[in-house]
């Protein structure tokens, strides 16, 4: 039964498409300007006395109440990043327009690159490493097991 559940969650660690959990952060909300600056938002009180949110444009205008938005983790498969990174090698990923090993190096370590991304595809390289040292080392003990067996 343990190798059955084991089986099991193995394959939905790999073959999971990208979703987004429920689980995660308030964040400031913010809006990127046309000259690339970022745009917060705080909320503020108007004449009737409603609650609405107020673009913040100096610093008196800030109430020191942000507007926050609520900001999901995302999921995904070790085979879906695989993928994403081969497309990265190949210039074709939306999140960077380098190609080749540079593409892939900037969706790991770029900044520009959405955090939890970025945090999910270095998280599912590190498990498929753990998992291939773990196969060979298992693999050559059961390789070095059956031919002591065989002689």
């Amino acid at each position: 039964m343990q190798m059955n559940t084991y089986w099991s969650a193995k394959k939905n660690q790999y073959a999971q498409v990208r979703s987004y959990t429920q689980e995660g952060k308030l964040e400031d909300y913010e809006e990127e300007g046309p000259n690339g600056e970022k745009i917060k938002y705080c909320w503020t009180i108007d004449e009737d006395g409603d609650l609405i949110p107020k673009r913040i444009e100096k610093p008196e205008d800030d109430t020191g109440v942000a507007v926050q938005t609520w900001k999901r983790r995302p999921q995904e498969g070790i085979i879906v990043t695989m993928w994403e990174l081969a497309r990265a090698m190949n210039g074709k990923s939306d999140q960077t327009t380098k190609s080749g090993i540079k593409g892939a190096w900037y969706l790991l370590h770029d900044e520009n690159v959405d955090p939890e991304l970025r945090r999910l595809y270095n998280a599912n390289l590190r498990q498929l490493f753990v998992d291939l040292i773990i196969w060979l080392l298992i693999g050559n003990l059961m390789l070095g097991s059956l031919d002591k067996q065989v002689k």
